[in-house]
């Protein structure tokens, strides 16, 4: 009786561990597939979202390079100078159009200007030579404070001043005063001394700033068509 009992017991706790070990290996089978899902899903996640947007190439970087390379293989093109009116020394007008069809140099200097002040002695031994060819033209021009003048930003002193330091200097060629600002803002003149050169034909050939020698202006000059 006793050995049938124990049997019995013996027979229940094997089945019973049985169950629990079948339960506990498809829970840790469906544990290893949702795993695996899991990593898959993560794996397809990860992945851009478009591999042709990635390989395409940047249209403005495209368009750019084109752009610089249509200009590149451009001519230079040609401004037309503005037709400006100043006044001289003794209060006539003088435009450029006055001298259509000639070569035109023209000095924008102010009389506080150090480096103006030190060129000047050049620009006159070049005047010097130029001043009998009927075809080129040599000019300068300031900025007066003077309320005749009407310039809103005048970048020079009085006209009496500027005038007196021509002649200390023993400047020959014409001075002009400008008007309403009308030269430097039209040139765009940030700076003194400039140089602005015009062909025969109106355009501007050059515009240089900072001071020049004696030799380099007359080269500058020599360029002019």
């Amino acid at each position: 009786m006793k050995k049938k009992t124990l049997k019995k017991i013996i027979g229940i706790f094997l089945s019973t561990s049985l169950i629990f070990t079948t339960v506990g290996a498809a829970n840790l089978d469906f544990a290893e597939a949702k795993s695996r899902s899991s990593s898959r899903s993560s794996s397809r996640s990860s992945k851009p979202s478009s591999s042709k947007s990635s390989s395409k190439p940047n249209s403005s970087s495209s368009k750019s390079s084109d752009s610089s390379s249509s200009s590149s293989t451009e001519e230079k093109k040609t401004t037309q100078a503005f037709d400006f009116s100043a006044i001289d020394k003794d209060g006539k007008t003088v435009k450029l159009s006055d001298y259509k069809g000639k070569k035109v140099y023209i000095n924008v200097w102010a009389s506080w200007c150090g480096p103006c002040i030190r060129e000047m002695p050049e620009l006159e031994k070049v005047y010097q030579k130029l001043k009998d060819k009927e075809d080129v033209v040599f000019l300068s021009i300031t900025s007066p404070s003077d309320d005749e003048f009407k310039n809103q930003s005048p970048q020079d002193k009085d006209k009496a001043t500027i005038l007196a330091k021509a002649k200390e200097l023993g400047v020959t060629y014409p001075v002009l005063f400008d008007v309403n600002d009308r030269f430097l803002i039209n040139y765009t003149v940030r700076s003194f001394p400039t140089h602005v050169f015009i062909n025969s034909d109106g355009t501007i050939a050059n515009k240089v700033s900072g001071a020049v020698t004696e030799s380099a202006l007359e080269e500058e000059i020599s360029k002019l068509k």
